[in-house]
């Protein structure tokens, strides 16, 4: 099985006081190019595919095109999670609606249910989309009002815990290609790092599970 992985896009990022958005249109037509050779089962968007909460017009229209090329024309089904810089329920706009033409959005925690679902001739594979959250709102939605997780690190862990603790969750260690009726799981998960966030190219990568 084959997913493309990408992350931190941050469309309508300015850099030095120049607007991003044409430059990323650029690179945005490659990793279509990409996807369309590739014929991925699936492709992963883990988290701030905009750079801030309220993205400019061009932006936004920058991602609808983009989303509906690699679901329309390239037929690949999208995992798009939030992240610390997305706003996460103008993210979810429309996310039941939008999944049943295989455009999967999960904004915020309360958009996290069943797996994602793929299989191919060696069973399925599980893939649980969880959003960045901050410990506040990690807590709450764990229900841990006073012990639970204080920082990013431990509301990351907690949540992943939740995930593993899922009816029919089998970690994917426990897999080989003579077990096709096993499930496999895989998590997308959107992590908060200590300290600024230099800007960076769009980073992809093709992996086989």
């Amino acid at each position: 099985m084959r997913f493309i992985h990408t992350a931190d896009w941050h469309l309508g990022r300015v850099f030095l006081g120049v607007h991003l958005t044409d430059d990323q249109a650029h690179l945005l037509d490659q990793f279509v190019d990409l996807a369309r050779s590739a014929k991925p089962d699936a492709v992963i968007i883990a988290g701030d595919v905009y750079d801030r909460a309220v993205p400019p017009l061009k932006a936004v229209t920058l991602l609808s095109d983009v989303l509906s090329r690699l679901v329309l024309e390239v037929g690949t089904r999208v995992v798009l999670i939030a992240g610390n810089h997305d706003g996460p329920e103008r993210l979810s706009f429309a996310r039941r609606l939008l999944g049943r033409q295989n455009l999967h959005v999960v904004g915020n925690l309360t958009g996290m249910g069943a797996p994602l679902t793929f299989a191919d001739r060696y069973g399925v594979v599980d893939v649980f989309p969880v959003p960045y959250a901050d410990p506040a709102v990690a807590r709450e939605w764990l229900g841990h009002s006073e012990n639970g997780p204080r920082d990013h690190d431990q509301a990351m862990r907690a949540l992943l815990a939740r995930v593993r603790a899922a009816p029919g969750h089998a970690p994917s260690s426990s897999l080989t290609p003579s077990s096709p009726a096993r499930p496999r799981a895989t998590r997308s998960a959107r992590s908060q790092l200590a300290g600024p966030e230099p800007w960076r190219p769009l980073p992809s990568k093709v992996s086989p599970t």
